[in-house]
């Protein structure tokens, strides 16, 4: 059951589940700005790689829902629900799950 939280923090069912070995991520935004304080604009950005698990597949054990991971570059889809971005990763292409 994937169940997601809107803007104003209530939250919704959408009755989606993953199969396969699937998580369902939401990308986490990397700082637009380097370390000696020069401003990345939007178009110069690159892929996310970093993202908090939101749902997953019953057959993935080795992630928790919550959990912040690392993941290949061009191995997720992206999915669009609401005007809100997500992205489905096998659980495969997942590198590392950050603490």
């Amino acid at each position: 059951m994937l169940i997601l939280k809107n803007k104003n923090n209530k939250c919704r069912n959408y009755g989606y589940s993953t199969i396969k070995q699937l998580c369902f991520v939401e990308p986490l935004k990397e700082d637009n700005k380097t370390a000696s304080g020069i401003i990345i604009p939007d178009d110069a950005e690159q892929k996310p790689i970093l993202g908090k698990v939101i749902a997953k597949s019953a057959k993935v054990d080795s992630i928790k829902v919550g959990d912040k991971v690392l993941f290949t570059k061009y191995s997720p889809t992206e999915v669009k629900i609401e005007s809100q971005e997500y992205l489905v990763i096998k659980d495969e292409d997942i590198l590392a799950v950050l603490s």
